[in-house]
């Protein structure tokens, strides 16, 4: 993995298939294969979804703001709002 991507939130759609493929029983390296994500994002995603108790089933269910405030990560919105915070008081 290059670490191009590191801090940055996973698209849903890979979030969703990683709880997919872990609860049809791949192991994490398999996983992290398919999705193209390394073995610690899968780890990761995995433990905030057991932690919540959240299901693929579920998932399907959730728009991706619902599932990102959920699990507990931040939302697009968010982070732009942090920014803009951050350059109003580093711009000179």
């Amino acid at each position: 993995m290059s670490g191009k991507q590191q801090g940055k939130l996973l698209p849903m759609v890979k979030f969703r298939e990683i709880i997919r493929l872990h609860e049809l029983g791949y192991n994490q390296t398999e996983i992290a294969r398919s999705c193209v994500v390394a073995r610690s994002t899968v780890q990761d995603y995995i433990r905030r979804a057991s932690a919540k108790g959240l299901r693929y089933e579920q998932l399907q269910t959730m728009s991706d703001s619902e599932a990102q405030a959920f699990l507990g990560k931040k939302t697009a919105t968010a982070i732009t709002k942090q920014r803009s915070i951050l350059t109003r008081f580093t711009v000179n």
